[in-house]
């Protein structure tokens, strides 16, 4: 496993992903549901919800994380505050050759690495499901 420091970051990267995790994703997906877009993609799993898609039509949700892309680390989704310690070029390299074919994009945070190459179009039944 990579440790990294972590840096708040003078300035913010753009959004383009956003992460719930338990009841902020639960907050999420119900947001979702009530402002569905046919334009953003997405994957779940137990309590945390990655949706990916333009600044302009993520969904702005109390205690999710946004994530957006670095120019120097275009393969992962950071916080968008935050920046790491040692070049991310370096990191990112580092994370691709840990990767599974298939990974890419990867949601990198303090806390988690998350694969989204599997993320897909937004279903409402199956975000209602998520929620049961």
């Amino acid at each position: 496993m990579i440790r990294l420091n972590w840096k708040p970051r003078t300035d913010p990267l753009p959004a383009g992903a956003v992460l719930g995790e338990g009841e902020a994703a639960v907050r999420l997906v119900r947001r979702l549901l009530n402002g569905y877009r046919d334009n953003l993609r997405g994957l779940a799993a137990d309590d945390q919800v990655v949706i990916i898609g333009k600044t302009e039509d993520l969904p702005w949700v109390d205690g999710v994380q946004y994530l957006g892309k670095d120019p120097r680390a275009p393969a992962l989704l950071l916080p968008t505050m935050l920046n790491t310690a040692v070049p991310i070029s370096l990191v990112e390299r580092a994370l691709i050759l840990r990767a599974q074919e298939g990974d890419l994009p990867l949601v990198v945070t303090p806390s988690k690495v998350i694969a989204c190459g599997n993320a897909r179009p937004l279903d409402v039944e199956q975000l209602h499901r998520w929620l049961a």
